[in-house]
């Protein structure tokens, strides 16, 4: 096993840390990364935090399928009536990463708007039917389509906290 030392530079940067030499910057850089550094601040913050049960790979697998699925899925809508239905689609990876991000996030969008969400899983992904209740909502839904969707209901930070705490988070 080989030990390293630490260079003064190293150990420059911890003094500027542990002296709050800083100031107001507070990006971590990545956006997961930062994700991961927020949670992990937060938990080493709680004083009942269970290290036991905690689980930041499941942070990191949640966070890779917002990335596939934000980067590498298509999505195709059909309006139908009062809803519009989105086939989510990917190759590889991204098609389950797909099913897991719907499924986590459909009952988030339900309660956040008052829509009925129904969604099931297709090979190469899921589809996902959204109903409103008025033309003006069915505006919105379109509007905003499948990734703006995810977005609603301001619940991701908890959302990621619950994961790290060793929860489905679904």
């Amino acid at each position: 096993m080989k030990f390293f030392k630490l260079h003064l530079s190293t150990l420059s940067i911890m003094s500027i840390v542990a002296t709050g030499a800083v100031g107001n910057i507070s990006e971590t850089g990545q956006s997961a990364f930062a994700a991961i550094a927020e949670i992990t601040a937060a938990l080493d913050s709680a004083s009942d935090t269970d290290w036991d049960k905690i689980n930041i790979d499941n942070l990191v697998t949640h966070l890779r399928d917002m990335n596939l699925v934000t980067l590498r899925s298509t999505v195709a809508r059909q309006k139908v009536k009062d809803s519009i239905i989105f086939h989510i689609s990917g190759a590889g990876d991204t098609s389950q990463a797909i099913y897991r991000m719907v499924q986590a996030h459909a009952p988030f969008l339900q309660t956040a708007t008052g829509w009925k969400i129904t969604f099931n899983q297709l090979p190469d992904g899921a589809r996902l039917r959204v109903q409103a209740n008025t033309q003006a909502e069915l505006s919105k839904i379109s509007a905003l389509g499948f990734y703006g969707l995810l977005t609603l209901g301001a619940h991701h930070p908890q959302h990621h906290f619950i994961i790290a705490k060793g929860h489905s988070g679904h």
